[in-house]
């Protein structure tokens, strides 16, 4: 992964596809100018270089377990604050990507594209919702 697509905070994986089949789920805590990054949930390391961190696909288990619903046309729901903000998390079959579209107000949706679990978090950041992923 590159540096400059990661956040603190991002989930990611370390060593995936190793020969072994080690991996381990980690956290981004820091972003080094040299492209190291530090990292929390692996015992054996504090820090890794970019080259050796990967994306965590997200999975409908990932989904149901940070709260959104399965829907019957094949799609997530998730809502917060009493209903006003409105996340829903679906298959775009055009393109192959799972798509989140955000509405706040009526009549108003912003719509990005993302298969990744670092990027539903920074598109959770950017519609303004503060929630933790579970990994």
């Amino acid at each position: 992964m590159r540096p400059e697509k990661l956040m603190i905070g991002d989930w990611v994986s370390l060593f995936q596809g190793n020969p072994d089949g080690s991996s381990c789920n980690v956290r981004v805590s820091y972003i080094g100018e040299y492209g190291e990054v530090g990292i929390d949930g692996c015992e054996e390391y504090t820090s890794a270089n970019c080259n050796l961190l990967f994306p965590i696909p997200l999975t409908p288990e990932i989904l149901e377990k940070n709260g959104f619903v399965k829907q019957a046309y094949d799609g997530w729901l998730i809502s917060e604050n009493n209903g006003r903000r409105l996340i829903e998390y679906r298959t775009d079959y055009f393109d192959g990507l799972l798509r989140i579209d955000y509405a706040e107000e009526p009549f108003s949706k912003i719509s990005i594209k993302l298969k990744y679990v670092h990027q539903l978090q920074h598109a959770l950041k950017v519609c303004g919702i503060d929630k933790e992923i579970e990994i």
